[in-house]
This record gives C-alpha cells, sequence and structure tokens, in this order.
C-alpha cells in the first residue's frame, strides 16, 4: 500500500537529501520508506519515521549521524534484506517509498501480523484504568486513570485502524 497522493511532511528536495545522505553512508542500501504520521498526519507530526532496508547493515549511530542536521527529528529503523517484519502494521498503514521500488517492504512484509491483537490489548488495559479509576477515592489518582483510559482507547482506536489499512483489502492504492 502506498499513500503517495496525499502531502507528507517532507518536500521532494528534502527527499531526495535524505536518501542521497543515508545512501552515500550506506551504498547497500536498497529501500528507504518514510512511514507513520508524518505520512497521514504530517500537520502533527512531531518526527519522521524511515525504515532503511539494507544488504549489510552498518553502524547504527552512523545513519542518525548522517540525518543529525535536519530541521526535524528522525527515528530510523533498520533492517537487512529477507528480515521478518511481523509487526509491520505501523509501517504498512501509510507509507511512501522514497528510494527503491518497494519489492524488498512486500517480500518481508508477505505474513506480518496485523496488529488487531495489540489494539484488544490496548483495550484491556483501557477497561482495567476505568476500574481502577471508579474503585479510587482520591480526585488526583482518580483523575489519572481516567486519563490513562482514554489514552489506551486512543492508542487501541489507532492500532486497529492502522493495522486495518495494513491489510490487503483495504489499501489506499486502487
Amino acid at each position: 500500500m502506498r499513500y503517495d497522493e496525499g502531502k507528507t511532511m517532507l518536500s521532494e528536495e528534502m527527499k531526495e537529501r535524505i536518501c542521497k545522505r543515508l545512501v552515500g553512508y550506506d551504498k547497500d542500501i536498497v529501500e528507504i520508506i518514510q512511514f507513520g504520521s508524518s505520512v497521514y498526519a504530517p500537520e502533527y507530526a512531531r518526527d519522521v519515521d524511515l525504515l532503511v532496508i539494507t544488504k549489510d547493515k552498518k553502524e547504527y549511530g552512523g545513519y542518525l549521524d548522517c540525518l543529525a542536521d535536519l530541521p526535524f527529528d528522525m527515528d530510523v529503523v533498520v533492517k537487512e534484506v529477507g528480515e521478518n517484519l511481523r509487526r509491520a502494521y505501523n509501517i504498512l498503514g501509510a507509507f511512501v517509498i522514497l528510494y527503491g521500488d518497494g519489492g524488498y517492504l512486500k517480500e518481508m512484509t508477505a505474513d506480518f501480523d496485523t496488529g488487531f491483537d495489540d489494539a484488544r490489548a490496548a483495550l484491556k488495559v483501557a477497561v482495567r484504568y476505568m476500574k481502577d479509576a471508579s474503585g479510587e477515592e482520591e480526585e488526583e489518582v482518580k483523575d489519572m486513570h481516567i486519563r490513562n483510559s482514554f489514552n489506551s482507547l486512543f492508542h487501541a482506536a489507532r492500532l486497529a485502524a492502522m493495522s486495518y489499512l495494513a491489510i490487503e483489502n483495504a489499501r489506499w492504492e486502487a
């Protein structure tokens, strides 16, 4: 699934700059994928998440160093070709291929976990927070439990949405 039609947080010039720097550091890179909130909600994103797929991983700090002076925070996940990306729903929910053709990503996510189990777990946690809140006498603590329950519900909804968007029959592109 690709989300190429939407605006992302990165200009075309910035995408090229990022790719040039990363490939300059690691000549074995075969794909660079932008994913996460900088793709699906760029106006609210606080950072840019990148998946770098390479034939031979280099020192992790080098990937970060070559992007350190950019005007936003970068989170970089580096995987070697053939590694399984079982928990890839957060990537597949909304992504843009910056470098490569996406073939390696497709191969490495062929049997990913959907993430629906994680969404269900977040719902269970939300219920526990509400139970704790209902039994709490101290208002400040009760308020914290309710806030944590809300945050967990929001997290569950985000996980479920990303999981749904990551499955083949719900992809952005036709």
